[in-house]
């Protein structure tokens, strides 16, 4: 088929309803086998495999070939969003300053979000993280290890509040600042009482979710941004998969 599918009216018309079909099912659900799909739409199969192409960009169907094959929903991962945002912001020439600053009124609405959820589950979640602190600022000291607790805390928080918008957001600053940060940058490495100061910040913002205190949970997450001495002119960098991997 000749022509651009950005300009192509039958190409788009079926890119837009493969992925309505996709969006109305579970993630891996069976949208349907191809030649079942090209009748569906009145399409040829050239049309379909451009249009599946178009929608698989979106991250929104997935093909399967062979036995048992055709198009299963699939849906974005938040790993891909930040890729997005990182390669975006890093041609923008923002800086990790940019970031954190960023990440403080988001923070500060998660833990209130957080307080009034009154998830059992979330609860539980949080209820182990305050078993896990302790083991935190055991000897030897595991950088690794801190750095994975606090991004699993915020991105459980986050999660918890109800709000999937701000837990998208959370996602992407998380992965960002650790992507970008260096161990020898992170003023906690080395210095003990850094390192205990944050994690009793953070308890505490886990004892105010707990407690149902909104107030508190915002004023102690608002505490819990450290005032660092990280080079905060640094330039975000490009995304690795080794540094997505080191965090992870």
């Amino acid at each position: 088929m000749g022509g651009n599918w950005k300009t192509d009216p039958i190409s788009k018309r079926t890119a837009e309803r493969l992925r309505q079909d996709s969006l109305s099912l579970a993630d891996g659900d069976f949208i349907g086998a191809e030649e079942d799909l090209r009748l569906r739409y009145g399409v040829s199969r050239p049309t379909l495999r451009l249009a599946a192409g178009i929608v698989s960009q979106d991250q929104l169907v997935r093909i399967r070939r062979g036995v048992n094959g055709g198009y299963f929903a699939a849906r974005p991962t938040a790993g891909a969003v930040t890729r997005a945002a990182s390669i975006f912001l890093h041609a923008a020439g923002a800086s990790i300053e940019h970031l954190l600053d960023a990440s403080t009124p988001i923070r500060i609405e998660v833990a209130r979000l957080a307080a009034l959820s009154d998830d059992p589950g979330l609860h539980e979640k949080l209820g182990e993280f305050l078993k896990q602190d302790a083991d935190l600022i055991a000897e030897p000291f595991d950088y690794v290890e801190f750095v994975r607790a606090d991004r699993r805390f915020w991105a459980t928080l986050a999660a918890g509040c109800g709000n999937p918008v701000l837990q998208l957001y959370m996602e992407i600053l998380l992965s960002l600042v650790s992507r970008t940060v260096e161990p020898a940058q992170d003023p906690v490495l080395g210095k003990p009482s850094r390192l205990e100061g944050v994690i009793n910040r953070r308890r505490r913002v886990i004892q105010a979710v707990l407690e149902g205190d909104s107030e508190m949970a915002s004023l102690a997450a608002r505490r819990s941004t450290v005032d660092s001495d990280l080079a905060k002119g640094t330039r975000l960098t490009m995304p690795t998969e080794e540094a997505g991997a080191r965090w992870s």
